[in-house]
């Protein structure tokens, strides 16, 4: 599944680095609850990265999210 991505292609494309962020990122606001208007000093967004590392839902769905972006999935095998 991964030996065919084009990754020169891929890590030049914005939509690809745009999804990573987000999938980093939204796991750990809807785990914690966080609002950005929470993370506004450096020491406020670095408590937010240590709960979230600390937390091993936010941890695995970070993973999981990731992973959705960087595998390429292929459905020409699919019938319905």
């Amino acid at each position: 599944m991964l030996k065919n991505i084009n990754w020169k292609v891929r890590l030049k494309n914005p939509t690809f680095w745009a999804q990573i962020i987000l999938s980093i990122i939204s796991p750990i606001l809807v785990g914690l609850g966080a609002q950005w208007h929470d993370m506004t000093t450096w020491a406020a967004l670095w408590d937010v990265l240590y709960n979230a590392v600390s937390n091993p839902v936010i941890v695995v769905s970070v993973i999981g999210s990731v992973w959705a972006c960087i595998t390429a999935v292929s459905y020409t095998h699919l019938t319905l």
